[in-house]
């Protein structure tokens, strides 16, 4: 029932697991802030400045809505495994942007302009990225199947971690 179809004088709460999983999920929500800040900060100090983190960071929100998309396509809902991976793939990406605006910094004070050093780079960095990033999800993509051990036993393990 819809809380504003109760009487008046009467409420309604999540109990229970529905209010675990909400705390759990409040607890998440300020663990990824916080983590977001940390990693700010430490990218500031690495390349002495306060401009080139947020060129790295703005890779992450097209990287949340393909992780949200990946779920809705594939019918995960949002859990604890699931913001396990979000958080596996927002690490991925991080690692991606920053090969890519290091050696472009790098090309930049070699001399050459904003463009030139860019497409100079991302050829270069395209190799580490895919090895890396296909070795990420190879590793995560075995999770939703159960193995012949387990298979056999009856149990299942299904994970929304590879859809993120």
């Amino acid at each position: 029932m819809l809380a504003e179809e109760l009487p008046e004088g009467y409420h309604a709460r999540a109990t229970g697991q529905a209010e675990e999983f909400a705390d759990a999920m409040n607890a998440l929500v300020f663990a990824v802030g916080l983590a977001i800040l940390i990693v700010y900060m430490l990218l500031a100090s690495q390349f002495n400045s306060f401009l080139h983190p947020f060129t790295i960071m703005f890779a992450l929100p097209p990287a949340m809505t393909g992780a949200l998309l990946a779920m809705l396509a594939t019918g995960h809902t949002m859990n604890i495994m699931s913001v396990i991976g979000i958080i596996l793939l927002f690490g991925l990406v991080t690692k991606n942007s920053i090969l890519l605006v290091d050696l472009t910094i790098q090309r930049q004070q070699q001399g050459m302009d904003r463009e030139a050093a860019l497409r100079d780079a991302c050829p270069i960095r395209l190799r580490p990225i895919l090895m890396t990033s296909a070795s990420m999800i190879f590793g995560v993509l075995r999770l939703p199947w159960p193995s012949a051990k387990a298979a056999r036993r009856g149990r299942r393990w299904r994970s929304p971690r590879p859809a993120a």
